[in-house]
């Protein structure tokens, strides 16, 4: 079966006029719908997600949602490594422990593009940066990891 990650931006949040902590931003109205947007796309190619992740933070745990209510997996399981203080090391750490299978993750910049470049590249270039919204996928081929896709979500939305 081999290994698929799914990197996914969250939506556009509340800026830095919200009252509340960073950690508690929501959507706007655009995020939810960039977020229903990924969704819907991810939905199209009858894809089941083993199991999707996401932030703590409010605006990831919205747009992961989002793909729940799709149907595309049973639940949103809260992921410390995507927090954007954590860093490269430890995202790549836990993208380890994963085995077999479809996974989405659903987090933060430049987090996730640093990922993604030293998953695919061996460390990061700072050559790649995912828009709100946006996602790629990876897929993991004898040990190996190559970027598949990358969708902006003007092209998604």
């Amino acid at each position: 079966m081999g290994t698929q990650l799914i990197l996914i931006r969250h939506g556009e949040a509340a800026g830095a006029n919200f009252p509340g902590s960073d950690a508690d931003r929501p959507l706007t109205e655009v995020g939810q719908r960039q977020a229903q947007a990924v969704a819907a796309n991810l939905t199209r190619l009858n894809l089941k997600l083993s199991r999707l992740f996401a932030s703590p933070l409010r605006r990831a745990q919205q747009t992961a949602e989002a793909l729940k209510e799709a149907g595309l997996a049973e639940g949103v399981e809260v992921c410390e490594a995507l927090l954007p203080e954590k860093g490269v090391g430890a995202l790549v750490a836990f993208v380890a422990t994963l085995g077999e299978g479809v996974f989405a993750l659903v987090g933060h910049e430049p987090l996730l593009s640093e990922t993604v470049e030293t998953l695919c590249f061996g460390a990061p270039h700072g050559t790649l940066a995912l828009g709100k919204g946006s996602l790629c996928v990876l897929e993991k081929d004898e040990g190996n990891w190559r970027l598949v896709a990358l969708l902006p979500s003007r092209w998604l939305f």
